[in-house]
């Protein structure tokens, strides 16, 4: 199953849970702290499907030029993150393992594996790395459109409105 399609399976599972919506809704709403934050970004655990998979939820930082921009062009944004975790993933690297879009008010962010598995998992990264480790396997995790901006006149696929999860 190629990326965009284990993505939308995902999407399905995380649709049909309600804890993990309503903890997505509280993140949203500031409710509870991220568990860590990075230059542009906040993420936030979100929890465990049944399937096992751990959740995450990465939303821009209000506070900075990316979470202030027009709701079209952060959403875009993020969609270009989700293409290049899609592009790096066909070529074989290690890139957290599904990506959909959510939408809650005037909020975009975007579900996405929470790599920590519940805090399991030593994630080591570096501020200068588009890349970080877990368990020391090297893995991409900043891949926004500062990684890479090429799809940036593409049409939505990730955050196409019969794609993404509203709340």
């Amino acid at each position: 199953m190629n990326y965009f399609d284990y993505s939308q399976a995902i999407r399905n599972k995380i649709a049909a849970s309600p804890q993990i919506l309503e903890k997505t809704r509280e993140a949203f709403e500031d409710r509870f702290e991220p568990f860590t934050a990075g230059g542009t970004v906040n993420l936030y655990f979100l929890g465990r499907l049944e399937s096992g998979l751990y959740v995450a939820l990465r939303t821009w930082r209000k506070e900075m030029l990316e979470g202030k921009l027009p709701f079209e062009k952060r959403k875009k944004n993020l969609e270009i993150y989700c293409r290049n975790a899609e592009d790096l993933s066909d070529k074989g690297e290690n890139v957290p393992c599904f990506c959909v879009g959510v939408i809650y008010k005037n909020s975009v962010g975007i579900f996405t594996e929470d790599l920590t598995a519940g805090e399991t998992k030593v994630v080591t990264h570096y501020p200068d790395n588009d890349y970080g480790f877990v368990n020391d396997k090297k893995i991409w995790i900043d891949i926004d459109y500062l990684f890479n901006s090429k799809h940036l006149g593409a049409p939505l696929s990730y955050f196409a409105e019969n794609h993404i999860i509203q709340l």
